[in-house]
């Protein structure tokens, strides 16, 4: 099964994406990964909106693509802000004090099976997997 929704680039949308996720794990009767993909999904689509679209931009959007296929849950967040190197965020997150945050990454790699990013010429995207 597949899903798609897209999303304006501002802090408002991350309620929106959460609503469609619990309708997705609703409709396929999986409430027990709620938690979980919500965490997951959510500081992918959370950083998005906070560092792609430096904390809101009304011209900017991500799409979540959904794909769930024999148990396995695949989310692609494709967004149109600037490219970003995902190696960079790791340079900025290890000079962080630790009350500026930055355990984003770290929640997602224990939730999700696999996390990749990618930058494209157009935005990035954001592929997370979970059994």
């Amino acid at each position: 099964m597949n899903y798609s929704q897209s999303f304006t680039g501002v802090p408002s949308s991350l309620e929106e994406t959460r609503v469609f996720i619990n309708k997705i794990l609703k409709e396929m009767n999986w409430t027990d990964r709620e938690i979980d993909l919500q965490l997951a999904i959510g500081e992918v689509t959370q950083n998005v909106v906070r560092y792609g679209f430096k904390g809101g931009d009304p011209d900017g959007v991500f799409t979540l693509d959904i794909e769930i296929d024999d148990k396995v849950l695949t989310c692609a967040i494709s967004d149109n802000a600037p490219p970003s190197n995902p190696d960079d965020w790791m340079i900025k997150a290890e000079a962080r004090r630790p009350d500026e945050g930055g355990y984003g990454l770290s929640i997602i790699d224990a939730i999700a099976d696999q996390y990749t990013v990618t930058p494209g010429d157009t935005g990035n995207i954001s592929r997370t997997a979970k059994v």
